[in-house]
């Protein structure tokens, strides 16, 4: 699979986009709630490119979510962003974005060099009050938060780590595009829990047993490095 659309930015009419990262939504139920507050979440990057896009969901949300300043950045020690690797997104040349009930948004593409397996951190800031938002359960990755737009914050401070197992999903975001330096071909993982990199917990809402959260340990986490040790042209 590749996406279709021809790059603009400079690149030339041969270029096409190629998703580095997905994943899909399920559902909205018992998911955070938002409040003039500012999400951190961190994806993985499957391959590497010149320029990246994002895409929002709001596919299982009942009421419109409007995003106020939504950024992205090179992540380092999980919530910090890379000095100087942040950039805000902007949607059909707008800062602000508002995703309908089941609609979706695709930003404007932004500069940023990335690589196989960077991990990207993606800030969303909210100034109304929004509640079950559409996500990816449990994303095996540590969800932060902190009050206020902060999305512009490379640092860290203000930012609250919450430890909830079921509450670590992916929130509104379901696509990161690249535009990879060479022609690229996309493989998707269809599969079930396995697949997805859902551990085991003790109890109905007990604590992680044993497993390794935000270290990358899914199995197409591990293919994605052979391909890119292999210098294979895919995602």
């Amino acid at each position: 699979m590749m996406s279709g659309a021809d790059v603009s930015q400079g690149a030339t009419p041969v270029e096409k986009w190629a998703a580095a990262w997905a994943a899909p939504h399920s559902d909205a139920f018992w998911s955070v709630s938002v409040h003039n507050e500012t999400i951190r979440q961190i994806v993985t990057l499957h391959q590497g490119g010149q320029a990246i896009r994002l895409r929002l969901s709001n596919r299982f949300g009942k009421k419109p979510v409007t995003l106020d300043d939504v950024r992205v950045g090179l992540s380092e020690c999980d919530v910090s962003v890379r000095a100087g690797s942040s950039r805000q997104l902007t949607f059909a040349g707008q800062p602000v974005v508002t995703l309908a009930p089941g609609a979706s948004a695709l930003s404007d593409p932004v500069s940023l060099d990335v690589m196989g397996m960077q991990r990207l951190a993606v800030s969303l800031y909210a100034a109304g009050e929004f509640s079950s938002l559409s996500r990816h359960i449990k994303a095996n990755e540590y969800l932060w938060r902190a009050k206020g737009n902060q999305a512009q914050q490379e640092s860290g401070a203000g930012f609250e780590r919450i430890d909830r197992p079921l509450d670590n999903s992916w929130l509104l975001i379901d696509e990161v595009d690249v535009l990879p330096r060479v022609p690229t071909r996309v493989v998707v993982a269809f599969g079930d829990s396995l697949t997805d990199g859902f551990f085991p917990i003790t109890g109905a809402w007990g604590k992680a047993k044993g497993v390794a959260v935000s270290e990358d340990q899914r199995f197409p986490d591990f293919l994605a490095r052979r391909l890119i040790a292999a210098d294979l042209p895919v995602s």
